[in-house]
């Protein structure tokens, strides 16, 4: 439960820096929407912020989320020049979640690297803190290999959960500065579990739109984050003329180093062109 905060706060009121023309650019900020999470017992920061930038005339508006877990992260924006709107930008948050009971590795999967940690792992102590999303940090302490043991990713709640917050979708207006509409483009993001891009789409008002689609190998023993394997991109113009390329990736699977680059593109003929790397 979201309640009005009666405190005060120390904030940033103004700033000036010095311009290329050897002027001075101040910005002036003003708050509002103060709130306090009556459950949580924590303040969730400002629901509201506006930017004054002279001598330039120009206004910036950002509204905060004030909901756990997507706390501080901006849900809209808005760029003015004088009275007239140039800009706005609006955020729709998801979330990813991880109980306590996510296992990172067993023994016996981390057996499967005893050559790359050269004969001796190190423990992996997981923990993570984060008001919206969570970070992972690393604690080494040198021990046998005989003597490791699971560990487990757990979140500082009751719950044991971790959260992965990011925009799932994203509409971007924007006008001239005559007050005529210039662009609306609509972004669309999925992600896996593992937080990498799946799936992006971006579409115009002008019906032209580009589309990217990619797989990865995921190998949690090694890395956190996935190896790309695959991506199709399509483009379409305002036409309806598309075109498709496909990018297939070889990496090693201990280093995660690229290894090989195949390119297709199917709109030309199914053309191939590869790259090797060496490193």
């Amino acid at each position: 439960m979201l309640i009005p905060a009666q405190r005060n706060l120390q904030v940033v009121k103004a700033y000036r820096v010095t311009n290329p023309t050897g002027g001075l650019t101040s910005t002036s900020f003003s708050y509002s929407g103060l709130r306090y999470d009556y459950l949580r017992r924590a303040l969730v920061g400002f629901e509201q912020r506006e930017a004054e930038i002279k001598p330039a005339n120009m206004r910036t508006v950002v509204a905060y989320e004030q909901k756990h877990p997507f706390v501080g992260l901006p849900r809209w924006s808005e760029e003015w020049t004088d009275s007239r709107l140039l800009r706005r930008t609006t955020n729709s948050w998801q979330m990813k979640k991880y109980s306590k009971n996510w296992i990172v590795a067993s023994t016996g999967q981390l057996a499967l690297a005893e050559d790359w940690f050269s004969g001796a792992i190190r423990d992996l102590v997981y923990s993570s803190y984060a008001q919206a999303g969570f970070e992972l940090q690393m604690v080494m302490a040198g021990i046998e290999y005989a003597d490791l043991e699971l560990r487990q990713v757990i979140a500082p709640n009751e719950e044991g959960i971790s959260y992965f917050p990011y925009i799932a979708e994203q509409s971007d207006v924007s006008f001239l500065p005559e007050g005529q509409l210039r662009d609306v483009i609509h972004t669309v993001d999925e992600y896996d579990d593992y937080g990498n891009v799946t799936r992006n789409r971006r579409e115009s008002f002008d019906g032209s739109s580009a589309e990217s689609v990619s797989s990865y190998r995921i190998d949690p023993v090694r890395w956190m984050v996935g190896t790309l394997t695959s991506s199709t991109t399509t483009l379409v113009d305002a036409f309806g003329s598309s075109l498709t390329r496909q990018v297939q990736f070889e990496s090693d699977l201990v280093t995660g180093l690229l290894e090989k680059e195949i390119k297709e593109d199917p709109s030309a003929g199914g053309a191939v062109a590869s790259g090797v790397g060496i490193w």
